[in-house]
């Protein structure tokens, strides 16, 4: 979560994010939510009935998704790739679905180049 610039009150904006992501709301949010908590500062605890699972599994192998890590992100960002927009557009009639890729890649390769990730 984050403010961007061209926000119409960045002030109202950035104080909400600080909010959401205090003491006085963090904690009792992740407390409700099923998901893990995206601060490394608040933890949380595990489900009851998923740590029992653990305990009874102990060769388990656990696999994370991570979104895509901090690169694909920052790649996301610089070419402003928008998933949803790209899924709206191939239900349109001529969409060209190799020229699409072509430019994607193209894009991509050159943001990867920019910001330094192989």
């Amino acid at each position: 979560m984050g403010v961007t610039t061209h926000s119409e009150n960045p002030e109202a904006a950035k104080a909400f994010v600080e909010w959401f992501y205090s003491d006085a709301w963090y904690p009792d949010y992740l407390n409700y939510v099923s998901s893990a908590s995206a601060m490394k500062t608040f933890t949380k605890e595990k489900d009851p009935v998923l740590a029992e699972a653990d305990s009874l599994c102990p060769d388990k192998v656990l696999v994370m998704y991570d979104g895509g890590g901090d690169d694909f992100t920052a790649i996301q960002n610089e070419t402003t790739f928008d998933y949803k927009k790209l899924g709206a557009e191939m239900m349109t009639d001529g969409f060209d679905l190799n020229a699409t890729l072509a430019e994607l890649n193209k894009k991509w390769k050159d943001a990867r180049g920019k910001l330094g990730i192989n």
